[in-house]
């Protein structure tokens, strides 16, 4: 994979990546990449501007045109906005960040639960704990989500704010919970 390539999970998991098809993503959507990146980060999106950024990301990952029309209907366009524009948000800044390999599998404090989904100091996007101890990236932070693993981090350094870190925290478990449904 490239370093704007990552991996989708749709039906299965999938590599994706846009930036070989950043011309066409233009054209489709009438827009500059740049602009795209700012309006679906600010959620003033087209929703056209979700199906398109992953259809073109799944054929820059390698699957044919028909192939990522069909998955992009019906995994972004048939579905609740918000899947899409997670997964158009990961696949924008991947293109614009780049990405890097996984770390070295790094032993979690014993404080961490195999799931949770923390910031390591060693990196500035979240990981998830795995059943080993390993840390695995999980994608880039929203301005929100920055805000609510810096409460945590916060709330487990013992800071005076803690009342509302743990306010943040439990907020955050509640969003956590129901994204994934």
């Amino acid at each position: 994979m490239s370093n704007t390539a990552i991996t989708v999970t749709l039906d299965r998991e999938r590599p994706a990546d846009v930036r070989p098809h950043l011309i066409e993503l233009e054209r489709v959507t009438g827009t500059g990449v740049g602009q795209l990146l700012r309006r679906v980060i600010a959620g003033d999106f087209h929703a056209n501007d979700l199906s398109e950024t992953v259809r073109l990301a799944l054929i820059g990952g390698g699957a044919s045109p028909a192939e990522a029309a069909t998955l992009a209907r019906v995994y972004i366009a048939e579905r609740p906005l918000t899947e899409g524009h997670g997964l158009a948000t990961e696949i924008l800044l991947a293109a614009w960040n780049g990405t890097k390999p996984a770390p070295a599998a790094a032993e979690p404090p014993s404080d961490y639960d195999a799931g949770e989904v923390i910031l390591d100091d060693t990196s500035p996007n979240p990981m998830r704990v795995e059943n080993d101890g390993s840390l695995t990236p999980v994608g880039s932070l929203t301005p929100a989500g920055a805000a609510i693993f810096e409460a945590r981090r916060q709330q487990r350094a013992g800071i005076e704010n803690a009342d509302r870190a743990r306010r943040d925290a439990v907020n955050a478990a509640w969003l956590a919970d129901n994204e994934a449904e």
